[in-house]
């Protein structure tokens, strides 16, 4: 069975049943939490990235409105025995051999239904894929994030040195990663940059410093930048106006 369709934010718990379930992103979703069995997912959910559900698992989700096509497989009908045991423990996958598969099936069963024998060939070769993936790719997807604890610890840190000589060395420490790893964990989890990240949090600062009546150099000091004109051309970069301009109009 395949499904394309919108679906609004949403929360909740649902039953398994006998049928391996697929769902791919079709556009970003900001936040998706997945709890299935061991299986954990915080984070941004992005376009071609896959949740794999295996058959029988209850699962407990809550994710933002999101565009997917779903995939769901009856054990049956991949035949010779195989087994989708394999599928236990995948979570998040991402996998243009599966996406591309996956259109290619939507393709075919929006012409001629779900029952041809391409739609039986590609349904098998989701599984055998997954199979593969268990052993290889999936693991490194799974060390690529932080883990919660870790990412909080990182946030935490950053938003209480925010005036100070802040690097991505300084919070790949934090974390226990080195620099290029944690860097891409990061962009994973947050959906976009350690130094997008900082600046965005440091101009959050200086709007609520500048609504508080602070001076530009003085929040330029509070925000972590060496001086007001480092400061002035950052904000207005981010924010399309110099502090003073901003203010002004807030």
């Amino acid at each position: 069975m395949l499904v394309r369709a919108r679906y609004p934010a949403h929360e909740g718990r649902y039953e398994g049943d006998a049928h391996l379930r697929l769902a791919l992103s079709l556009g970003d979703a900001e936040r998706l939490t997945y709890r299935c069995g061991d299986t954990r997912i915080d984070g941004p959910w992005r376009a071609g990235q896959i949740v794999v559900t295996p058959p029988g698992a209850p699962l407990e989700s809550q994710c933002e409105a999101v565009t997917t096509l779903g995939l769901a497989i009856d054990p049956a009908m991949v035949g010779g025995g195989r087994s989708l045991d394999a599928t236990e423990g995948l979570g998040l996958v991402e996998d243009e051999l599966l996406s591309s598969v996956m259109r290619a099936l939507w393709c075919e069963a929006d012409v001629h239904g779900a029952s041809t024998a391409f739609f039986q060939h590609g349904a098998a070769l989701v599984v055998r894929r997954l199979g593969e993936l268990q052993g290889s790719s999936i693991a490194t997807i799974a060390q690529s994030r932080l883990p919660r604890a870790r990412l909080n610890l990182v946030l935490d840190w950053i938003e209480n040195h925010l005036d100070g000589d802040i690097t991505v060395g300084d919070m790949a420490a934090r974390a226990g990663r080195e620099v290029s790893g944690f860097a891409r964990a990061f962009k994973t989890d947050m959906g976009c940059t350690p130094y997008t990240y900082l600046t965005r949090r440091r101009m959050a600062r200086a709007q609520a410093l500048l609504r508080a009546g602070e001076s530009v150099a003085r929040t330029a000091c509070a925000c972590g930048y060496a001086n007001p004109a480092q400061f002035s051309l950052a904000f207005r970069r981010l924010l399309g106006a110099s502090p003073t301009v901003w203010r002004a109009r807030s």
